[in-house]
């Protein structure tokens, strides 16, 4: 079992930075089923109870959320945890002010908070930053998002958030989305919330281990598991017998990705 883990995706964030009222069809979708809120002490607490060494985090992608208040609270936090949280930015018309303040790559999600910038101005910055996008992309329409961002920004780094599935806890749509983007060597699939160990090790046959990252998408699902993060590791211990396989997986892609130091691995 690999000692050292990069959790790729969870969230940080208050309710107060929903500075707007969220629709009522919105609160109906299974992501509001849980608290948009997670404290760094939380998120401590989940990490150290399940092994996991350091964590991507992002703010709650809500279309409501005070971008700037999110943004600055988890780079403050990752300042103070700085062996421990990674930061990422929610995808706001300011990238660059992000990328000055130290950001280590963006969140965006279509479903959530629908576009709300000039994709040009937005994307080709991120591109020529070299950090990289994690885009929860809507419903079915996964391929024809990835393509519209990789038409503007070629070069630019996507990670597509719980690898496309078309629903939650499942690998509905996952293994047609890989085989359309085996190609595009730019293209991550990050695996949380898709729970089906057989489609990720065939997802990761399909486009190759070096482009699969895992992560556990926490808070979420802690209404559905006691400790979901757990749940997403043994899921993908699962998936993969191979010990360099799995280091891949568990750190080795994303680490590749981000300007951060692994420390001692042993």
């Amino acid at each position: 079992m690999s000692r050292y883990i990069i959790d790729g995706h969870t969230h940080l964030g208050l309710e107060s930075f929903i500075v707007d009222e969220i629709p009522k069809w919105k609160l109906k979708k299974p992501a509001f089923q849980v608290k948009m809120e997670n404290t760094p002490e939380a998120l401590l607490a989940s990490m150290d109870r399940s092994g996991i060494t350091r964590s991507a985090v992002f703010p709650f992608p809500l279309e409501e959320v005070d971008s700037i208040q999110a943004n600055t609270y988890v780079l403050d936090n990752c300042r103070q945890h700085p062996e421990r949280f990674i930061p990422f930015s929610l995808l706001d018309d300011e990238p660059e002010r992000w990328i000055e303040l130290g950001t280590n790559g963006f969140k965006q999600h279509f479903l959530l908070a629908p576009e709300r910038f000039n994709a040009i101005e937005v994307y080709r910055p991120i591109e020529r930053s070299g950090l990289p996008l994690v885009a929860h992309f809507s419903t079915g329409k996964a391929l024809d998002e990835a393509r519209t961002i990789l038409d503007i920004a070629p070069d630019l780094t996507l990670i597509i958030a719980h690898m496309g599935r078309q629903v939650p806890n499942t690998g509905a749509g996952v293994l047609e989305l890989a085989a359309a983007l085996k190609d595009e060597p730019r293209v991550y699939l990050e695996t949380s919330t898709v729970d089906d160990a057989d489609i990720i090790k065939k997802a990761a046959d399909i486009i190759g281990a070096d482009r699969i990252i895992f992560g556990s998408d926490f808070p979420f699902n802690s209404d559905t598991w006691e400790e979901s993060t757990l749940h997403e590791l043994d899921t993908i211990y699962c998936s993969f017998k191979d010990e360099i396989v799995r280091e891949k997986i568990l750190y080795g892609n994303i680490q590749s990705l981000i300007s951060v130091d692994s420390g001692n691995q042993q």
